[in-house]
């Protein structure tokens, strides 16, 4: 009797994992689907904002990747020109920070969630074939930590 609530209770856990793994890839589905779409408005966005796009994308990325709750008193007039140009199509700030969110999160699972910090470390076992590339990589690194992005 006790072998077969072992075996059942084994059965479950592994029916229950089997199920939040099915559950991840059809999110993962799900949210890489819309990738380009959100590029694509993004793209329609910066053509909007011109010059202060850059700024603007800046600025919401550091914010959403981030986890932070507001944005840098020297980000708020660039912010408030993405404000104006969302409110001309019926969106908000947090409706396109949202959909930022999602690609970010697309991209992490895309990348096996890998942090910022976890790819610098990679760097140290790069291939030498193409160790060229390693250079240009780690300045890009530190120059995000520099600008704390």
């Amino acid at each position: 009797m006790v072998e077969n609530i072992d075996d059942s209770n084994l059965i479950t856990s592994n029916l229950g994992e089997l199920y939040d793994n099915t559950k991840h890839v059809e999110n993962s589905k799900a949210l890489s689907g819309y990738r380009d779409w959100i590029t694509y408005f993004k793209n329609v966005v910066r053509k909007e904002l011109d010059a202060d796009w850059f700024k603007v994308q800046c600025a919401v990325y550091k914010k959403v990747r981030g986890g932070k709750v507001n944005y840098a008193d020297s980000e708020l007039k660039y912010i408030s020109k993405l404000k104006e140009g969302l409110r001309g199509v019926n969106m908000t700030l947090k409706d396109f920070e949202l959909l930022i969110l999602l690609k970010v999160r697309s991209n992490q699972e895309f990348h096996g969630n890998e942090t910022q910090e976890h790819a610098k470390q990679r760097l140290q076992i790069f291939p030498e074939e193409i160790g060229f590339f390693k250079e240009p990589l780690l300045k890009l690194f530190n120059a995000l930590e520099i600008w704390n992005i």
